[in-house]
């Protein structure tokens, strides 16, 4: 999508705060690793479906971005620094186009402009995040 609103630093600024985040040594992204769905931000790797042994080769965060909350922005990394500040206005300037988008729809498919607002566009919205790092082995895995 182009010529969507989101200003570019945005998105620049939270690609390199992502990036940041998974370029930390492992251990500091340990205490994050989690399979805990009730948290609001978790890092993992690879997947649980494999066949015949080969996995994936990525990293990922699975991240509940909006609203933007006190709760949430307590679970997500302090480091990068830039980490927290980067994705709360990501996530509320995306969350923004998103309501816009749905709106457009609605009047597009000759409906009130408001007929996906609340239950059915409300709640928390989570954002998944992937790195891929370079593989040692790329026959060992799949993609």
């Amino acid at each position: 999508m182009v010529n969507h609103g989101v200003a570019e630093d945005v998105v620049q600024g939270f690609r390199e705060a992502a990036a940041g985040f998974f370029g930390m040594p492992a251990e500091e992204k340990l205490p994050y690793r989690s399979d805990d769905l009730s948290k609001h931000f978790r890092v993992s790797s690879s997947t649980p479906y494999d066949r015949n042994g080969d996995r994936y080769w990525l990293d990922y965060l699975k991240i509940n971005c909006h609203p933007v909350t006190d709760e949430h922005v307590r679970e997500w990394p302090d480091k990068p620094g830039s980490f927290r500040s980067s994705l709360a206005e990501y996530s509320t300037a995306v969350h923004e186009l998103a309501q816009t988008l749905l709106r457009l729809i609605a009047e597009g498919l000759g409906l009130d402009g408001g007929f996906f607002a609340g239950d059915l566009s409300g709640g928390s919205t989570q954002m998944n995040v992937n790195y891929y790092p370079p593989c040692p082995d790329p026959s060992l895995t799949l993609g």
